[in-house]
């Protein structure tokens, strides 16, 4: 439940990832589509059942990492300032990306819609091909 959740609840993750990578920004959303796309997972009889927040696995959309963590200060802290430097946007499963700028707004802007716009282009592709 995400019940007396606020927005300072990410505060840690925020934290850890400009520690890890030294973004002067660093922006965080919900888009639809990055979030479906994320829960999308390949791996059959999986024996974790609560992949949202255990799996260990990161995955990756479009080049763009997805990993699992809970809300708030938990997973998220630890899983995403790992992998954000290299690309600079991560996606946490079934919850939202994370996006960074080195010199500004800009980048971090820009890093995030071009996730969304991968993730919309690719499940309306997944989309097509049932048809």
């Amino acid at each position: 439940s995400t019940t007396g959740i606020t927005a300072s609840s990410e505060l840690l993750a925020h934290r850890k990832i400009f520690e890890a990578s030294g973004a002067r920004v660093i922006l965080h959303g919900h888009p639809k589509f990055a979030v479906v796309m994320s829960m999308l997972c390949e791996t059959r009889d999986c024996p974790i059942k609560d992949c949202w927040k255990d799996c260990p696995q990161v995955r990756h959309l479009g080049g763009t990492p997805v990993v699992a963590g809970e809300i708030g200060a938990g997973g998220l802290a630890k899983r995403v300032p790992p992998v954000i430097g290299a690309t600079g946007s991560a996606i946490v499963y079934g919850h939202g990306v994370f996006a960074i700028g080195m010199d500004g707004f800009g980048e971090a802007f820009a890093a995030m819609v071009d996730v969304e716009n991968f993730c919309r282009e690719e499940y309306f592709r997944r989309l097509d091909a049932l048809c």
